[in-house]
């Protein structure tokens, strides 16, 4: 007699069926922005919601944080390992008091939170300065740039220790050098377990950043990574290296995307490869196969546009 096993996957946010419609202007009648609406999410990944401007994106988002309520539909979360305060958000368009301070704006989030203050010190102190923000602390927001205050948006957005963080456009605004460190620190901050939802147009910007991905047009979710025929590790512009370790106990600098068996794949872009096999190399791995990989995923998103 056959034995079947499944194997639960327990998701940290779910939102169930979403419908909301709002008047585009008074005298005319309420239009759908989200129409039934599911999605899973889970810590530890970072995923990616794309879709044209005005197809429900920061909606979505919005709904989650409970700042809009939806027409119908559910959103749940796993209280067992994720309650509501553990959530954090970066607004494409944050609202700041402009004659606050940059350095008071991070301690009235502070006093919010009840942030111990050598916990907050060591994060302001390690965030300004991979942000390069450090000699703008005492300068008032005002005086921000769009980019500054993205850098300030994401910083006060990871002061309570978030388990999941959810970015509205978070590379807009950036210079390629902040783009760069933007990046690794959302690596980091899922590599130790936090989830991410994140909002982009620069498609091949995150492409390598992101775990799986949804994208919405007129409300609707109308594909996903997770869709078939796709496979969730081949939807960017740069190298799959696949690795064989001779033992266990051996770190790299990039995370796996795979790992079965002391073999591991990972996802480097083009001007990363060298560097990374010159470090494969130096741990004394075996280099197994390196495959360019020329997925656009801005192409296939503008061919689910018609275009």
């Amino acid at each position: 007699m056959l034995s079947c096993f499944y194997t639960k996957i327990f998701y940290m946010i779910e939102l169930k069926n979403i419908t909301k419609a709002f008047k585009e202007d008074i005298n005319l009648s309420k239009k759908n922005i989200l129409e039934n609406v599911s999605i899973n999410l889970s810590l530890g990944k970072t995923y990616g919601l794309f879709g044209k401007n005005g197809s429900g994106k920061t909606s979505i988002l919005k709904i989650i944080m409970k700042l809009i309520n939806p027409d119908s539909g559910k959103v749940l979360f796993d209280r067992e390992s994720l309650s509501f305060k553990e959530i954090s958000f970066s607004s494409e368009k944050m609202s700041f008091f402009p004659d606050l301070k940059c350095k008071d704006f991070f301690l009235t989030i502070k006093e919010i939170h009840n942030i111990p203050t050598y916990k907050f010190e060591n994060k302001i102190n390690y965030f300004s300065k991979v942000f390069e923000i450090e000699n703008s602390l005492n300068k008032k927001l005002k005086y921000f740039s769009q980019g500054m205050l993205k850098k300030v948006s994401f910083i006060a957005c990871l002061l309570n220790d978030p388990k999941f963080i959810l970015l509205d456009e978070p590379f807009s605004g950036l210079d390629l050098d902040a783009r760069v460190v933007l990046k690794k620190e959302i690596d980091v901050f899922k590599n130790n377990g936090g989830g991410v939802l994140l909002t982009s147009h620069m498609f091949e910007d995150v492409s390598i950043l992101i775990d799986d991905w949804f994208y919405i047009k007129k409300g609707k979710i109308i594909e996903s990574s997770l869709s078939k025929p796709f496979n969730r590790y081949n939807f960017f512009d740069g190298y799959h290296i696949e690795v064989f370790s001779p033992t266990k106990d051996i770190s790299f600098s990039k995370k796996e995307v795979s790992n079965f068996s002391n073999r591991y794949i990972f996802k480097v872009l083009e001007n990363e490869k060298d560097a990374f096999l010159n470090e494969i190399i130096s741990k004394g791995c075996n280099i197994e196969a390196v495959v360019l990989n020329k997925f656009k995923l801005g192409e296939y998103f503008l061919s689910l546009e018609g275009g």
